[in-house]
C-alpha cells in the first residue's frame, strides 16, 4: 500500500493521519480524452456486470454524457447534471439518484437476463425487465461514447473499472466494492485497478486499455473511496522471505510501516530478520524497538504496541547503524555486518522461537541500496513510489493481494508468504477501514535561561493537542498547548512532550530542555579612552551609545575610543547575551596640532592627505569616521604615506599614528 505521510523536522516524532494513496485516471484535461479497450470484453446477449468508481469533479452536463459506453451503443452509462442514466436496451432510463456531480461514487450495472439492476454506492437505484443486448465485437469506452461526439464526453476521474460475464449480486458487489481485487476472480473478464497508473488489464483476458488524448494518472487518498490493504501476521508462524535482498557489509536502508496491539513481549517480535541472525529489527520488552547484531540494543522508541500505525527506517552507512521511528532518530550503533541468504519479514529465519514472530500488520516495505538521510526518508514517506526511484532495490506496497507479494521494482525478487499448512495459514491481506496514525510532534524548541529565571518551551504537533510532562514515562500532564512556561529554574531541566489526536497518543515522549547557563559578566574597566570587558572567552560587540549603533570590526575584549562619547559592550556567552552600562569617554588629547616628527598635509583635505615621518621609525596608521568605524588601516609604513581621500564623505575623521613606543591622535577634515 501507499500512504501519504506528514513530514517531520528536528526532534519531532512523525505521526500522521493515514492518507494511503491510490492512482486513478484523470480525464479532466481539455480536448477529447478517453480510454478504450483493445477488444470487446463481453459477447452476445449474456449476463454481465459493469462496475467502476468515478469522481465528476463538479462538472455539469446538459446532455447524455457517457461515463461508460460501447461500440454501436450496445450499452451506455451516462451522467446528466448529476443524474445517473443508463441504456436499458431500448432507450435512456433515468435512475432515482441525483447529486452525483461531486465526490467519489461507485456505480454497478448488472443484467441477469431477466432484470437489469443499477446500484450507486452500494444501494439499488433502478430496476427494469432486461432487454436484448449484443456485445459481440463491441469495444468498451471510458469517458465518451463510441461516436466520439464532444457533447458525449465526461470530464472525470476513474478507478477500479471491472467487467464480469455474470450478474453480480448486491452482496457480492458490496463485499468487494471498497477493496482491490486479485484479478483471478471467477467470471472477471476485465479489471483495471489503475495500479501505478498502468493501463494493463489484470484479469486473464489481458485486454489492455488504449489512451487517446490527454489522459493522466493522479494520486488520491485511498480513504476517499477504496480502503487500504496491509499484510497481517499471526504472531505464531507467519512470515515472508526474499532471497539475496542485501548481502555483505553493503550500505542500505530498510523501511516499513507496522501496527501491533500485542501484549506479550517475552521475546523480540521481528519486523526484519536475516539468515543466521545477521541482523534483526524487532519490538521487544516494553514494546521498545530494538536491533540485534551479536547482542540486542534498545532504542528510545517505546510503547509501540498502541494499535496505531508507525514507521521504522534502519540505515547502514560504513559500519554505523541508525534507527528512525516515525521520522525521528531513536538509536545508533556501530556494527560489522556480513549479511547473506534470506531476508525475513515478520519473523525469524529459523523455525521455533515462541514470541519472536510479529503479531500485527506490516505494510509499505522498501529496501534501498543507499543509506538514506532523514530528509530522504521524510520525502519518501510523503510520496507514492513508482518503483523506478534511484537506489530502490525492492518495494512491496501490498496493493494487490496475490499468492506471492509482487516487487514493484521490475528487476527485484518477490516476497514469498510462509506459514503453517492449511487454509488461510499464510500471512493474510487485510483491509484497514480506518488507518489512523498517532499524532506526532513536528517541531520542538527549548529555552536558554541566564543564571536563573523562567523559560518558554514550544512544540508543534501534526494534529491534536500537545501534552507536557516532567518525566519521560508515567505521571500526569503538567500542561497542554503548543507552549509551556517553566517555573523559576536555577539548574537545567528536561521536560517531555507528546500529542493526542483521534483518541491516539504519540508512541513516546520527546525531550525538550530548558538550559540554565552561567550568564556573562558585562562589566567594563576603563583606562582613559581604552575600555576593556571584564568577561573572558566570550563574543564581544562594542556599541556607540550616542549613535545607537554597533561599531563595525571591533569584536575583541578591548576597545580604544578615538572620539569622545558613550560606549558599551555586548557580551555573548553560553547562549546568554548581556549589554553593559554605557561608559563616558572624554579624551582631550585629540587636537589639530601637528605631531612631533610627523606632518599631515593638507588639513582640511580634498583629494589626498600626506603623512610624513622625519625619522626612520616605522609607523602604523588607522583612520576612523566619527562613529568609530575603521575605514583605513595600514602597518609598517616607512617615512611617508599618500592616501587618496577623493571618495571619502565630507566630515571629521580621527587619525591614529602608532610607533613602537607611542601613539598619537589627530583630527582631519575632508571637504
Amino acid at each position: 500500500m501507499k500512504r501519504k505521510l506528514l513530514s517531520l523536522l528536528l526532534l519531532g516524532v512523525t505521526t500522521f493521519q493515514s492518507k494511503a494513496s491510490n492512482y486513478a485516471f484523470d480525464l479532466t484535461a481539455s480536448g477529447t480524452n478517453y480510454l478504450t479497450t483493445t477488444t470487446a470484453p463481453l459477447s452476445g446477449n449474456s449476463a454481465f456486470t459493469i462496475e467502476f468508481w468515478y469522481n465528476n469533479n463538479g462538472n455539469a452536463y446538459g446532455s447524455y454524457a457517457r461515463l461508460i459506453g460501447f461500440d454501436n451503443y450496445a450499452s451506455d452509462i451516462a451522467l446528466n447534471n448529476g443524474i445517473l442514466q443508463v441504456y436499458d436496451g431500448s432507450w435512456r432510463a433515468t435512475t432515482a439518484n441525483t447529486g452525483l456531480n461531486t465526490g467519489w461514487h461507485h456505480v454497478a450495472v448488472t443484467n441477469n437476463q431477466t432484470n437489469m439492476f443499477v446500484y450507486v454506492d452500494g444501494v439499488q437505484v433502478y430496476t427494469k425487465a432486461s432487454a436484448t443486448y449484443n456485445f459481440t465485437g463491441n469495444k468498451m469506452y471510458v469517458g465518451i461514447s463510441y461516436s466520439l461526439f464532444s457533447n458525449d464526453r465526461v470530464s472525470a476521474y476513474y478507478d477500479e473499472i471491472r467487467v464480469w460475464n455474470t450478474a453480480r449480486t448486491l452482496q457480492e458487489i458490496n463485499d468487494n466494492r471498497i477493496k482491490q481485487l486479485e484479478g483471478t476472480e471467477t467470471n472477471l473478464v476485465a479489471y483495471y485497478p489503475m495500479h501505478k497508473g498502468s493501463v494493463a488489464d489484470l484479469s486473464a483476458s489481458a485486454n489492455n486499455l488504449i489512451i487517446t488524448g490527454a489522459v493522466y494518472k493522479d494520486d488520491f487518498p485511498f480513504g476517499e473511496y477504496i480502503n487500504d490493504y496491509s499484510l497481517n501476521f499471526d504472531g505464531t508462524d507467519d512470515k515472508c522471505e526474499v532471497a539475496g535482498a542485501i548481502t555483505g557489509n553493503s550500505n542500505f536502508t530498510l523501511e516499513a510501516q507496522f501496527k501491533t496491539s500485542a501484549t506479550s513481549f517475552s521475546a523480540y517480535r521481528r519486523i526484519f530478520g536475516w539468515d543466521s541472525f545477521g541482523l534483526e529489527v524487532a519490538i521487544g520488552p516494553g514494546a521498545t524497538l530494538a536491533t540485534y547484531k551479536n547482542s540486542w540494543a534498545n532504542t528510545i522508541a517505546t510503547n509501540l504496541n498502541d494499535g496505531n500505525w508507525h514507521h521504522v527506517a534502519v540505515t547502514h552507512n560504513s559500519g554505523t547503524l541508525t534507527i528512525f521511528v516515525d521520522g525521528v532518530q531513536v538509536g545508533q550503533r556501530t556494527v560489522t555486518l556480513n549479511l547473506s541468504g534470506t531476508m525475513v519479514l515478520g519473523g525469524r529465519y529459523s523455525s521455533g522461537g515462541g514470541g519472536e514472530f510479529f503479531d500485527g500488520n506490516i505494510d509499505e516495505v522498501r529496501i534501498w541500496n543507499t543509506p538514506r538521510n532523514i530528509n530522504d526518508i521524510i520525502a519518501c514517506m510523503d510520496s507514492t513510489l513508482e518503483g523506478t526511484e534511484t537506489g530502490l532495490m525492492a518495494y512491496y506496497d501490498m496493493n494487490t493481494p496475490a499468492s506471492t507479494i509482487l516487487n514493484s521494482v521490475t528487476t527485484g525478487s518477490n516476497l514469498t508468504r510462509i506459514g503453517a499448512t492449511g487454509t488461510n495459514n499464510l500471512p493474510q491481506f487485510v483491509v484497514d477501514n480506518n488507518k489512523v496514525f498517532a499524532p506526532s510532534v513536528l517541531y520542538t524548541s527549548g529555552a536558554i535561561i541566564c543564571n536563573s529565571g523562567v523559560g518558554t518551551l514550544s512544540a508543534t504537533p501534526s494534529s491534536g493537542t500537545v501534552n507536557w510532562y516532567a518525566a519521560s514515562t508515567g505521571g500526569v500532564s503538567i500542561g497542554t498547548g503548543n507552549t509551556f512556561t517553566t517555573p523559576t529554574l536555577t539548574v537545567s531541566t528536561t521536560y517531555y512532550v507528546d500529542a493526542t489526536a483521534n483518541s491516539a497518543t504519540t508512541g513516546f515522549r520527546i525531550p525538550v530542555i530548558a538550559s540554565v547557563n552561567q550568564g556573562p559578566n558585562d562589566s567594563i574597566s576603563q583606562n582613559g579612552n581604552i575600555l576593556s570587558s571584564i568577561e573572558v572567552a566570550a563574543a564581544f560587540h562594542w556599541y556607540n551609545c550616542t549613535t545607537m549603533q554597533t561599531i563595525s570590526g571591533d569584536t575583541t575584549s578591548t576597545y580604544t575610543a578615538t572620539v569622545n562619547g558613550n560606549y558599551a559592550v555586548i557580551v555573548e556567552k553560553n547562549g546568554c547575551v548581556d549589554t553593559s552600562a554605557c561608559v563616558n569617554v572624554l579624551y582631550n588629547t585629540v587636537s589639530n596640532a601637528q605631531f612631533t616628527d610627523f606632518t599631515i598635509t593638507p588639513n582640511p583635505a580634498k583629494e589626498y592627505i600626506k603623512v610624513s615621518n622625519y625619522n626612520s621609525t616605522l609607523f602604523d596608521i588607522e583612520i576612523r569616521d566619527i562613529s568609530g568605524k575603521i575605514i583605513f588601516k595600514e602597518q609598517n609604513i616607512h617615512q611617508q604615506l599618500i592616501l587618496n581621500t577623493a571618495n571619502y564623505n565630507e566630515g571629521v575623521y580621527i587619525i591614529k599614528i602608532s610607533t613602537n613606543n607611542q601613539t598619537h591622535y589627530n583630527r582631519i577634515v575632508i571637504q
